[in-house]
């Protein structure tokens, strides 16, 4: 349960972060949070572990900016 409850922290971090990198691909704060934690086990399925929460918040970050570009990319399409 801790460890989900970190996961949920780090990951909201993290689309906090990829939002401020990626400006204007945000979706606001919720969104932006929601993206984080997904970002964090897209990286975790390739293989971006941190062993450190720190490492934890760039890899989350790292998924986070892809999944912005992924639904940017979807969105232009439709």
């Amino acid at each position: 349960m801790l460890d989900l409850f970190i996961s949920i922290i780090t990951g909201g971090i993290a689309g906090w972060l990829a939002g401020k990198i990626i400006k204007g691909k945000g979706f606001g704060a919720l969104f932006n949070i929601i993206i984080g934690v997904l970002g964090g086990f897209l990286a975790g399925f390739v293989g971006l572990n941190g062993s450190h929460w720190i490492g934890q918040i760039i890899a989350s970050t790292i998924g986070a900016i892809a999944l912005f570009y992924i639904i940017g990319f979807v969105n232009k399409k439709n």
